[in-house]
């Protein structure tokens, strides 16, 4: 896979390393959904917020409108084989409060918890293989897309056309206001032209903790499922590479399992930090 982009810096998110896996996702994409497909492509630019463009807000109306979004207080999901840079790959169940982004992991040897403020773990920072902050912050902001990048700390422009693998795709340029996440400013959305689909993100990783490493990436989203009418990413294949990512770049391949939206948010006390919990200031 020989990716011709400029690659780009991501909020809060990233890895250490590159490994194999043995699943195999499926490669269908999916298409605009039949209830949706004959008016898909029209867009009221009077109702595209100022920070976005009339291109942006039809991919936000194919993976389900952001008002559908929106209408979501919460959501849970099990997120499966998460890569964590060696042989070590997560898999836990997850619960996010949307308005909020509160967000609580658990694991069978392991909690992290973020209170809105500040991510704490149980026992200790070492079982994410990586700054548990980032792994939370990562493992949200993958489900979430294209929807968070409508967030108001976001612009998203239009920049034409871009080939990838030997594909032509509609390129969109994402800026993050300064001062805002963890992980960089910019990055890329590579958006399939004929069904608005999102296919690629790249960025540099630019964590505080990672960012002398020089690492590259490029998030692959091979497929969709639809959730409460919106399309949250099913597979995910993450590429890493500290040069060019290539052919022989092996991808590290993870899952979105049991995702479960709710248009109630989850009781304030599941987000509690435990008073033996280790804060991680990897950010700090």
């Amino acid at each position: 896979m020989n990716f011709r982009v400029f690659l780009f810096f991501l909020l809060a998110i990233g890895f250490t390393a590159c490994s194999n896996s043995e699943s195999s996702p499926t490669e269908e994409i999916i298409q605009p959904l039949p209830d949706r497909a004959g008016e898909v492509i029209g867009v009221d630019e009077d109702l595209v917020p100022e920070h976005l463009t009339p291109g942006f807000w039809k991919v936000l109306k194919v993976h389900g409108t952001l008002e559908r979004w929106q209408q979501q207080r919460a959501v849970s999901f099990i997120l499966r084989d998460f890569p964590t840079g060696g042989k070590k790959k997560l898999t836990d169940r997850h619960w996010v409060n949307l308005d909020s982004r509160k967000h609580l992991i658990e694991g069978d040897e392991y909690r992290v918890v973020f209170d809105g403020k500040a991510t704490h773990a149980v026992p200790d920072l070492n079982q994410t293989g990586f700054p548990p902050h980032m792994y939370q912050a990562a493992s949200f902001f993958m489900l979430g897309m294209p929807f968070v990048l409508a967030d108001e700390n976001f612009s998203v422009t239009d920049a034409g056309m871009a080939e990838v693998d030997g594909h032509v795709y509609k390129q969109f340029n994402v800026r993050i206001l300064e001062n805002v996440g963890d992980g960089g400013n910019d990055y890329q959305l590579y958006v399939y032209p004929d069904t608005e689909v999102l296919r690629f993100a790249s960025w540099d990783l630019k964590y505080p903790s990672l960012e002398n490493q020089g690492l590259r990436q490029i998030a692959d989203f091979p497929s969709w499922q639809e959730k409460n009418g919106v399309l949250v990413p099913e597979v995910v294949r993450l590429y890493t590479a500290s040069e060019e990512i290539t052919t022989d770049t092996e991808p590290d391949i993870f899952f979105y399992d049991e995702v479960k939206f709710s248009t109630t948010s989850f009781d304030e006390a599941r987000f509690r930090v435990p008073e033996n919990a280790v804060k991680d200031t990897s950010t700090e």
